[in-house]
C-alpha cells in the first residue's frame, strides 16, 4: 500500500512539473509562431504558413530600431556605472559584520523589492521637482539604480564562498591589501562579477515599468516602444521584436553558462 502511494505521488509530481513547464513554455511557442505568420494581419492561431516578413519589417521600422539602440546604450552605460559602484560596495559589505551593515545592504538591494510602478512614479516626481527634462540621463540614472543590486549580490555571493585564509596568506608574504585584492580576491570572484553584469544587462534591456515614466518624445526604450506600437497600430512586427529580445537574453545566458557554468555562478562561489 505504501509503495503504491509513493508511486502515485511520484507520478503526480511529474505530471505537475510537466503542466507547469507547459504553462510557461506555451505562450513563448505561440509568440514564435506569431512572429513567423505569413498573413498580413493578426489572425487566429495557428498560422497556415510561415514567413520572415515581420522580421524584415522590423529591420525597417525606425521607431523600433532607434529604441533598440537607445536600450543597448542605456543598458551598457548603466551596467558599467553599477559595476564601478557595486564591486567596491559588495567587497566592503562582505568584509565583516559592522554596525549598520545589514541596513545598508537592504537599502542598496531595495530596488528589487519596490514595485516598478512605485519606483518609476517616485523618480518622475523627483526629476520634475528638479525641473530636469533630459530623458537619457533620467533613464540612465534609473537603470543604474535598478542594475546595482545584481552586481552587488553577485559580488557578495562570490566573496561569501571564498577562503579568507588565501588573502591572509598573501598579506603574510608581504602583499599589501590592495595587491591581495587585485591578485587574489578579484580573480576568484571574476565569474560572479561577469554573471552579475550579464543579469544586469538582461534586466535593463527588459525593464519597462520604470522606463514608462521616464521616457520622452526624444528617447524611448525598446519595451516601451513595443507597448506604444501595440496601443496605436498593432502588427506582428512587435512579436518579431519580442522574439529578438528574448533570443538576445537567452544567448547571453547560454554564453555565460558555457564559459563559467551556472552551478558555479549561482552557488556560493568558486571555492565555497
Amino acid at each position: 500500500m505504501r509503495r503504491a502511494i509513493d508511486k502515485a505521488g511520484a507520478v503526480l509530481e511529474r505530471v505537475t512539473v510537466a503542466l507547469v513547464c507547459l504553462f510557461l513554455v506555451a505562450p513563448i511557442i505561440a509568440l514564435i509562431f506569431m512572429s513567423l505568420d505569413s498573413r498580413a494581419y493578426l489572425a487566429p492561431f495557428p498560422p497556415p504558413s510561415l514567413s520572415l516578413r515581420w522580421y524584415a519589417k522590423l529591420l525597417h521600422t525606425d521607431l523600433l530600431l532607434k529604441a533598440a539602440g537607445n536600450t543597448a546604450l542605456i543598458a551598457a552605460t548603466a551596467t558599467a556605472t553599477a559595476l564601478l559602484i557595486g564591486v567596491p560596495a559588495g567587497l566592503a559589505l562582505s568584509g565583516g559584520h559592522w554596525r549598520g551593515r545589514n541596513l545598508l545592504t537592504g537599502f542598496l538591494m531595495s530596488p528589487l523589492a519596490i514595485p516598478g510602478v512605485v519606483l518609476g512614479f517616485c523618480m518622475l516626481l523627483f526629476w520634475a521637482k528638479l525641473q530636469f527634462s533630459t530623458g537619457f540621463l533620467r533613464l540612465y540614472c534609473a537603470h543604474t539604480v535598478l542594475t546595482l543590486p545584481f552586481i552587488l549580490r553577485a559580488v557578495m555571493g562570490g566573496t561569501d564562498g571564498l577562503n579568507r585564509n588565501l588573502a591572509s596568506a598573501a598579506e603574510s608574504l608581504g602583499a599589501t591589501p590592495t595587491r591581495s585584492l587585485v591578485d587574489i580576491t578579484l580573480p576568484l570572484i571574476r565569474a560572479n562579477i561577469v554573471a552579475g553584469v550579464v543579469f544586469a544587462i538582461a534586466f535593463s534591456i527588459d525593464e519597462i515599468a520604470v522606463s514608462l515614466f521616464l521616457t520622452d518624445p526624444n528617447i524611448t526604450t525598446l519595451p516601451v516602444a513595443m507597448v506604444s506600437l501595440m496601443r496605436s497600430s498593432f502588427d506582428l512586427s512587435v512579436a518579431a521584436a519580442a522574439v529578438a529580445l528574448m533570443v538576445t537574453t537567452v544567448l547571453a545566458l547560454l554564453v555565460l553558462h558555457l564559459i563559467f557554468g551556472m552551478d558555479r555562478i549561482l552557488g556560493r562561489g568558486q571555492y565555497g
